[in-house]
């Protein structure tokens, strides 16, 4: 096991850390959301990954193209939307079906916010330019 990196969880405001999955240390993850303290998601290098009991056990819920995801964002505990190079996927279900919503294969989104379930505004680049879009 890797000490210096993994899934790790404070209950006194930052004081002290403690592992709370070594099994994540099989992947390599860049972005994490949870929705409460049992149900949560994180994207690592190859897909989305899922817990239901606090990040203990991790299991793959949507594979994707190596590296090609970037943000997560959890509305509900059902709808999960996932964006990256080129693409939005949603799920209704709380990951068990995946929709490929959006693709663009010129643009690379790294950024969004919802104003409900179903209202989005994303930001990103055009690849091989400077320039930015926004996607509503």
């Amino acid at each position: 096991e890797n000490k210096e990196r993994g899934l790790f969880k404070t209950t006194d405001g930052g004081k002290t850390w403690d592992s709370v999955s070594a099994k994540i240390n099989d992947y390599y993850i860049h972005e994490i959301d949870f929705m409460n303290e049992s149900l949560g998601w994180a994207i690592e290098s190859e897909g989305v990954l899922k817990t239901t009991d606090g990040g203990k056990t991790w299991y793959k819920v949507l594979e994707a193209d190596i590296f090609s995801l970037e943000k997560i964002y959890a509305i509900t505990e059902n709808i999960i939307y996932v964006v990256g190079f080129n693409r939005i996927y949603k799920t209704a279900d709380g990951g068990q079906n995946w929709k490929h919503i959006f693709h663009n294969e010129y643009s690379h989104f790294n950024s969004g916010c919802f104003l409900s379930n179903d209202s989005a505004i994303f930001s990103g680049y055009k690849i091989n330019n400077t320039y930015w879009n926004i996607f509503v």
